[in-house]
C-alpha cells in the first residue's frame, strides 16, 4: 500500500476535528510519497544521507511541509526538548 494514500486517509480521519499539524519521520523512497502529501505547517524529518534525505535535496521545492533533517535517535530526542546533551 502506498503510504501517501494511508497518509490521505489519516488525514481525512483528524480533518474533523479542526486544523491538525503532521510530523512525518522517514528514510527511504518510499516515504517520498508521504512526504509530498503533507502541507505547510507540517513537518518532514528524512534521516541526513539516506534515499529520502537526496530526494528531497534534488529538488526540495516539492515539498511543502517544514524540512528538518536527522542523524540518529539522539537528534530526535532534542528536537522533541528532552535531551540531555
Amino acid at each position: 500500500m502506498c503510504k501517501g494514500l494511508v497518509m490521505e486517509r489519516i488525514r481525512a480521519s483528524f480533518s474533523a476535528g479542526g486544523k491538525k499539524r503532521f510530523i512525518y519521520l522517514g528514510d527511504g523512497h518510499a516515504d517520498l510519497c508521504s512526504g509530498l502529501k503533507l502541507k505547510e505547517g507540517d513537518f518532514l524529518m528524512p534521516r541526513k544521507n539516506f534515499p529520502l534525505w537526496n530526494d528531497i535535496c534534488t529538488n526540495p521545492a516539492l515539498i511543502k511541509a517544514e524540512i528538518r533533517e536527522w542523524s540518529h535517535g539522539k537528534e530526535l530526542e532534542c528536537l522533541r526538548g528532552s535531551c540531555s546533551i
